[in-house]
């Protein structure tokens, strides 16, 4: 008997991914949740002991939710500007909350969504600090975090992804503003003035020929060009 009514405890053996027999005892599911009937309580034991017996029990991870992510990140196959932009985020947008603190294993649907919800609500960390982030942004940290818990699985750290039962920004919600191009005019405009005025005119002439976007601009290198066939 608890404070918030009855409750019960599940104790038992189940067997592990290694074949040995361990004794679980808990208050509460892996997800936090608590059982008000002993039907409910042996449902849930039950469910480990069939995942034991076809060797999928997985215990969820202690591990830190914020350090696991920069671990995941960190040996992603993907792009060092890629892999910048991610850790960017992570250290923006969850390592200074308490949910990077929470171990993995209690990380659920709900606290990542009101997470989300908080960062839209006074999550911005520049010169505007402490108004909301943009749903596209919060989306993007999203992606971010269901790609790491995603490994969490594969890692055999998580019985299931919680960011699959979030409710991040929509896809409608986060989509970019339409974008207003320059006339031929205006851009030849700007051109003829860079050209005389701005020591980036070879920057905006570039950008202008060939429909690059800027990270993809500043990104080249001097690897990147042959002079030799240059025209």
């Amino acid at each position: 008997m608890t404070k918030a009514g009855l409750r019960y405890q599940v104790k038992g053996p189940v067997r592990t991914t290694d074949g040995t027999v361990k004794r679980i005892d808990r208050r509460t599911g892996f997800a936090g949740e608590t059982w008000t009937t002993e039907q409910a309580a042996l449902e849930w034991l039950h469910d480990q002991q069939a995942a034991g017996r076809k060797g999928d029990y997985v215990e969820p991870s202690k591990q830190k939710f914020g350090a696991y992510c920069r671990e995941v990140v960190e040996r992603m196959r993907i792009r060092p500007q890629t892999r910048a932009s991610y850790l960017k985020n992570l250290r923006n947008h969850v390592d200074p909350y308490p949910i990077a603190s929470l171990p993995l294993g209690q990380l659920t649907g709900t606290r990542l969504t009101r997470h989300y919800g908080q960062l839209e609500a006074s999550g911005r960390k520049d010169h505007r600090e402490g108004e909301g982030l943009s749903a596209r942004t919060v989306r993007y940290l999203h992606t971010t975090i269901h790609a790491v818990l995603a490994q969490a699985e594969k890692d055999g750290l998580l019985t299931r992804n919680p960011a699959d039962a979030a409710t991040p920004p929509s896809a409608a919600e986060a989509r970019a503003p339409e974008m207003q191009c320059w006339t031929a005019g205006q851009l030849a405009a700007f051109l003829g003035w860079a050209r005389e005025n701005s020591q980036n005119f070879t920057l905006w002439h570039d950008l202008a020929n060939t429909g690059k976007r800027r990270g993809e601009a500043l990104s080249v290198r001097w690897r990147d060009h042959d002079l030799d066939a240059a025209p």
